[in-house]
């Protein structure tokens, strides 16, 4: 993560930390391929936006989320079509 311009670095105490190591820990919630990671990084992306406004620094996910082509809407793997539990 970056700190934001401008920003002094913020010291951690106890009521960061634990929030710090919910922000460390987003990575770990990136599981699966395809549409079931693409659900996964639209989650973490809007629990980081919760987070990083604590310790003023950029979020990475939700930038990561804005560079991603958008998925099909008829998606299929070879040729069975995916069903999602929306």
């Amino acid at each position: 993560y970056t700190i934001a311009k401008g920003q002094p670095p913020q010291v951690l105490d106890r009521e960061s930390l634990a929030d710090a190591i919910a922000l460390a820990d987003l990575p770990r919630s990136l599981r699966g391929y395809g549409h079931v990671k693409h659900a996964a990084l639209h989650k973490v992306a809007a629990r980081e936006s919760r987070l990083v406004g604590r310790f003023a620094i950029e979020p990475v996910f939700a930038k990561a989320l804005e560079r991603l082509p958008p998925l099909a809407q008829n998606q299929a793997f070879k040729g069975i079509s995916v069903v999602t539990g929306k």
